[in-house]
């Protein structure tokens, strides 16, 4: 095996994640916790729309199965134009017990469109924990990245990838993009995806041109774990040059939600 193929072979069978572990919260409260839902199916994801007070202060993402009436109506309302979709719990849980995959499944209502805005209920049913994909108890007192430095995560499979960006001190933006498919196939990759902001970005990444974006240091993520160990025949560093060389300029496909009100500040009392 030649040593090019051994680093790629490794790249796709290992995770590197910038987040939190669930476990650590595990006794926190239960709360209705609303989310966007995107993919394309069978399987979608779950994006849980975070705020800054308990307990709604995580930033988190998982894969889940729904029932078939859900992917049905969704796979309709696309064919009608539909582009975003979220999803209103019927109960409440932990969102650290629901990451860590102690609560397996709940019922749960589709909305075309925000369900808190000008969302269209279309059905309920069952959304089934499948794959925690990022999880991150958020601080609104963490410092921030440079403007021109947003952190970002990378995932999905080899037909259909996103970009998430990474929460840090208020204000911040929730924004969910869809990429152009690139030759990196990881569960979780933590980017650097460089602009010309010289201001905290509350607008997301320009969609007209092509995205610097390049992985992170080991070194240099902040809570960072691995959750796989370094082969002894390739080093962190090596690993970390060739990664950037797949990861950069990704082209943005379609802005699949983005929030610019610093993760969705409401009026007093309301929540999600």
């Amino acid at each position: 095996m030649n040593k090019l193929t051994f680093f790629y072979i490794f790249i796709l069978s290992c995770n590197f994640v910038l987040a939190d572990d669930p476990a650590d919260y595990i006794d926190d409260p239960p709360g209705f916790h609303g989310m966007i839902l995107f993919g394309e199916g069978p399987e979608y994801y779950l994006s849980h729309l975070p705020m800054w007070m308990e307990p709604h202060n995580y930033q988190m993402i998982i894969k889940v199965s729904v029932s078939a009436n859900i992917h049905e109506a969704i796979q309709k309302q696309k064919q009608n134009g539909v582009a975003l979709f979220s999803m209103a719990p019927d109960t409440r849980f932990g969102l650290p017990s629901l990451a860590n995959g102690d609560v397996t499944s709940f019922e749960g209502t589709a909305y075309a469109n925000h369900f808190e805005r000008d969302g269209t209920e279309l059905t309920s049913g069952t959304f089934t924990f499948s794959e925690l994909v990022f999880f991150k108890r958020l601080n609104p007192h963490e410092p921030s990245p440079e403007p021109s430095a947003q952190k970002y995560i990378q995932f999905g499979n080899t037909e259909h990838q996103y970009l998430v960006h990474v929460a840090h001190g208020a204000p911040e933006i929730d924004e969910i993009l869809e990429v152009n498919p690139t030759p990196l196939n990881v569960s979780v990759q933590s980017l650097v995806c460089h602009t010309d902001d010289t201001e905290k970005n509350m607008d997301g990444l320009d969609e007209s041109k092509p995205q610097n974006c390049q992985a992170l240091e080991q070194d240099a993520i902040v809570n960072e774990q691995a959750v796989c160990s370094d082969p002894d025949q390739l080093s962190r560093s090596a690993a970390s040059d060739l990664l950037s060389t797949l990861s950069n300029q990704i082209i943005i496909k379609k802005d699949i939600y983005t929030d610019t009100r610093d993760l969705g500040s409401m009026p007093h009392g309301a929540h999600h």
